[in-house]
């Protein structure tokens, strides 16, 4: 019986080039699906930010007023007595609250006083070394005065306590008191207690004396 023998086609031929360009066909268009475009789309956020205000005021007249109290122009309380002898004790009072447009609360300190007049020294024969000072903070409508001073009352020493006066020179406690914001009651209420030791030489009769309590506070953010 005949055969019929296959053609052979050179490993070179037609065909295999063919088939060589139609597979590269193939692969490149699976290489281009891959890369296909995709939809994009972005968002935004933004904030808007604003700094908070902050500032204080004294009273000296009990709170009926109140006014900026700067280092020039300090507010000047008004002790219940003018000259002063030996055991008189004399009290005043001020009032500290924050601002109508401020717009955080915070905390307030009583610093060191400074001195100046005739009697701005700490000696015997000087003004100053014969006084001693006690000051408290309080709330309410407490009056300010010997009783306010006493061992049950409702108050937080900044100077002294309950049975000790202190020099003039005594730096005051790190106590703090609150200012609530925007003006809120209750302000701050600090009293003063000066008197004049009983021992007080005749010499510093007539002498004056200056004092200024510097206060700071701080914003409670």
């Amino acid at each position: 019986m005949a055969k019929h023998s296959r053609p052979t086609v050179a490993r070179n031929g037609p065909w295999r080039k063919a088939r060589a360009v139609l597979a590269g066909g193939l692969v490149l268009g699976i290489g281009a699906s891959m890369t296909m475009a995709a939809w994009t789309d972005t968002e935004y956020a933004r904030g808007t930010f604003s700094a908070s205000t902050y500032n204080t005021e004294a009273s000296v007249n009990g709170g009926a007023s109140y006014a900026q109290a700067p280092v020039g122009s300090p507010a000047t309380m008004t002790f219940n007595g003018t000259g002063m002898s030996p055991n008189t004790v004399r009290y005043a009072t001020l009032f500290v609250r924050t601002t109508s447009g401020t717009t955080v609360a915070g905390t307030g300190n009583l610093l060191s006083a400074t001195f100046s007049g005739t009697g701005a020294g700490t000696t015997a024969s000087f003004l100053q070394g014969n006084l001693r000072y006690r000051a408290i903070s309080f709330t309410g409508v407490a009056t300010c005065g010997s009783a306010l001073f006493t061992a049950a009352a409702a108050g937080s020493y900044l100077v002294g306590n309950s049975s000790t006066s202190a020099s003039m020179t005594t730096a005051p406690a790190t106590t703090t008191f609150s200012l609530p914001a925007a003006g809120a009651a209750p302000p701050a209420q600090i009293c003063f207690e000066v008197s004049m030791v009983s021992n007080a030489p005749s010499e510093i009769q007539g002498q004056t004396l200056d004092v200024t309590w510097p206060f700071t506070s701080l914003s409670v953010q």
